[in-house]
Order: structure tokens, then sequence, then C-alpha cells
């Protein structure tokens, strides 16, 4: 991910994650390829929303992490759409049955 500001205006260039569409659509986030771009004004709900989507909120300012170890051969809870998340963070994810899974950078 990346974010940047500039102009009075946060861009954020990040994986696709439906969570964060959404919320960037109610915190007056406009799609401008290749990233979203929010008013500066927005920084605080610019900033949740990254934590509460990616886990980290990039250039916005620091967060704590944690380690969390999962048994992915019983992990059912958060799979959708070919994704296993944690809360509304996607910690892997599998675009087809016989596909390599692919790790989220911070997994």
């Amino acid at each position: 991910m990346k974010v940047t500001v500039e102009n009075e205006k946060i861009k954020v260039n990040s994986p696709y994650n439906k969570s964060f569409v959404a919320g960037a659509k109610q915190i007056q986030g406009k799609w401008n390829a290749p990233c979203w771009v929010f008013p500066e004004e927005n920084k605080e709900a610019v900033k949740a929303l990254l934590i509460e989507c990616y886990g980290e909120c990039g250039e916005l300012g620091a967060v704590s992490t944690v380690t969390v170890d999962l048994d992915l051969d019983t992990y059912t809870e958060g799979y959708e759409d070919g994704e296993i998340r944690v809360g509304s963070i996607v910690v892997l994810k599998r675009l087809y049955r016989d596909r390599e899974v692919i790790f989220s950078d911070n997994a």
C-alpha cells in the first residue's frame, strides 16, 4: 500500500478490498486510477478505514501490530470469495481452486 498527501488530497494506492471500496465511498473517496483520492480534512476517517481494512495506515501514522497464529486446516470463519479474513483484514486469498495461496503483504 502507498499513501501520499499532496495538494490537500490524500491518495491511497492499495490492493483491492471490497470493504475498503464501500468505506471509501462513504467518506468522499473518489476513484482516480490508480488510486483513491480523499479530501485532506478526512484524514482521521481515512486512517481509521485503512486500519480497519488493511491493518495499517501507510504514511498517515504508526499502528501497533500483533502476531496471530491460525490453523488454516480448520479455519472456516471469515472465508468468502476465495479469501480468508480476520475481522475485515484479508489475510490470504486463492483466486482459483488449483492456484497457489497468496498471502497479504501484512500477513
